[in-house]
């Protein structure tokens, strides 16, 4: 659901409302969790446990908001703005709860204000289990920095174990290999190191470091956003030829409707085969121009 007001102006009630003591929390946890259940369906069976819909909930995406982003970005809000102790408990809800969804909302805060975590060594004693990347890894990685610092020493331990193993790295290696594809295992593992601890590489134990060797310099590890021809499904009439059409033809076709009512594939839908979405999408950028 494409929605026209400002994500701006929601984000400056939803903050003003949470800073107020107002209760916004626990109502926008339960739009999340509908929103979720939702689009999981819509995923499948093969998607039912991805949390990868959501993007980057701190950072506007580039091509426009929708709800997918716009309601766990309320969440995050009133997260930041709300009174600490309020906020404590609500990220401790979040955390906890069996849709990562959530987690990765309040790991995002968490890595901008640490105070919101009173016990952080649960995470690092059990890295593995946040460092998943189909839910909560790219909000993990960026909060390691708030977490290490609070951390004890047998937790701060337990990660660096955990980096030195470097199972997914070495998964990765056998993938490639079996693929023919030339690379340097050593390289590989220290790149997947780099990525993982790219927010406490300055405060790693020198010892540590001189071990393993120099990490990678890593600028941010957001989880990317997907470029325009990936997202947008193929239309079965392209934005040239829409654009082709008298203006008086173009508008009597998108008002009646006809194409968008009865076009449909000659196949079963497929991955990259046009869709209505695409149309849609087509239809729309060739009346913006």
């Amino acid at each position: 659901m494409r929605l026209g007001f400002s994500s701006k102006f929601l984000g400056d009630a939803v903050e003003s409302i949470a800073a107020a003591g107002g209760d916004l929390g626990h109502s926008l946890k339960t739009c999340l969790r509908k929103l979720t259940r939702k689009l999981l369906r819509a995923m499948g069976p093969s998607r039912r446990y991805s949390t990868m819909w959501l993007r980057n909930v701190d950072c506007r995406p580039p091509n426009g908001v929708d709800e997918r982003w716009l309601v766990p970005n309320a969440l995050y809000r009133v997260l930041c703005a709300a009174p600490l102790e309020r906020a404590k408990d609500l990220a401790r809800e979040l955390l906890a709860d069996r849709q990562r969804v959530f987690g990765r909302v309040a790991l995002a805060v968490v890595a901008e204000g640490p105070e919101l975590l009173e016990d952080t060594d649960a995470m690092l004693l059990d890295p593995g289990r946040w460092d998943d990347s189909t839910t909560s890894r790219y909000e993990f990685r960026r909060a390691l920095g708030a977490l290490w610092a609070k951390a004890s020493i047998p937790a701060r331990e337990a990660l660096l174990a955990y980096a030195l193993k470097a199972d997914e790295a070495t998964t990765i290696i056998e993938r490639i290999s079996a693929n023919g594809v030339e690379h340097e295992p050593d390289h590989v593992r220290c790149e997947w190191r780099s990525r993982l601890l790219h927010q406490i590489g300055d405060h790693l134990p020198a010892e540590w470091l001189e071990r393993q060797g120099p990490l990678v310099p890593i600028d941010d590890d957001r989880l990317p956003e997907p470029s325009a021809e990936w997202v947008r499904s193929p239309s079965p009439m392209t934005e040239d030829e829409l654009s082709a059409l008298e203006p008086g033809a173009l508008m009597a076709l998108l008002r009646d409707m006809a194409l968008l009512r009865d076009w449909s594939p000659n196949e079963p839908s497929s991955f990259g085969s046009p869709t209505l979405e695409g149309l849609a999408a087509a239809a729309s950028t060739t009346i913006a121009s």
